[in-house]
C-alpha cells in the first residue's frame, strides 16, 4: 500500500507476478503510454515499476484472483530478452536503487549469461555485482560456480531456487 516502488524492485510483492492482479484507470495506463513495445519479456513488471514511480498503490485484502502454481513450463520468455528487461530496469531506475539492489539485478543478469553458455560475460557482470556489494556471499558463490561450466551452474541454480521455494512455502 502506498509507495511500493522499492518493494517491486526487490520483488517483495506478489503484485508484480501476474498481469491478472491490478485494476487501474484507463487514464493512468494512457498517461504512462501503456506497455512499452520495446520490452518483450517482463512487460507487465516494467509497466508496474513505471506505474509505482508515479502513483501510490492501494490494495484489497479480498481474494480476487487465484493463480495455480505448477512445475511445468512458464511464460518467462527467452533469457536474452529477460536480460534486456533487467538491464533496462537497472538503467531506468538507477536513481532509486541502492548498491545492493543494483548488485541483485547484476547477479540475475550474470547468472543468465552463464546459464546461456556465455560464462565470460556472466563472470564480467558478476564481478560488477561484487564491486557494488563486496560482502555478498551469493555473488561470490555464483562467480565460483560459473567456472565449473554451464551445466553445473544451471544445476546449482535450480537447486538454490528449489530450496528458496521450499523455504517460502513453509514460511507462509
Amino acid at each position: 500500500r502506498g509507495q511500493v516502488l522499492q518493494d517491486l524492485l526487490w520483488e517483495r510483492d506478489g503484485f508484480c507476478a501476474s498481469a491478472s492482479n491490478p485494476l487501474l484507470r484507463v487514464s493512468v495506463a494512457q498517461k504512462l503510454g501503456g506497455y512499452d513495445p520495446d520490452v518483450k519479456t517482463g512487460e507487465d513488471f516494467h509497466f508496474y515499476l513505471r506505474l509505482s514511480r508515479e502513483w501510490l498503490i492501494e490494495f484489497t485484502r479480498e481474494l480476487v484472483v487465484s493463480v495455480r502454481q505448477h512445475d511445468g513450463p512458464r511464460l518467462f520468455g527467452a533469457s536474452d530478452e529477460r536480460i534486456r528487461t533487467e538491464q533496462r530496469v537497472l538503467q531506468e531506475f538507477a536513481d532509486v536503487m541502492a548498491p545492493a539492489l543494483r548488485a541483485r539485478y547484476l547477479k540475475k543478469i550474470g547468472g543468465k549469461h552463464v546459464r546461456m553458455g556465455n560464462g565470460r560475460e556472466g563472470r564480467r557482470v558478476l564481478c560488477q555485482a561484487i564491486a557494488l556489494s563486496p560482502l555478498d556471499g551469493e555473488a561470490w558463490g555464483q562467480l565460483a560456480v560459473s567456472f565449473l561450466g554451464k551445466k553445473t551452474y544451471t544445476r546449482a541454480h535450480d537447486w538454490v531456487l528449489a530450496a528458496k521455494r521450499r523455504r517460502f512455502l513453509t514460511s507462509t
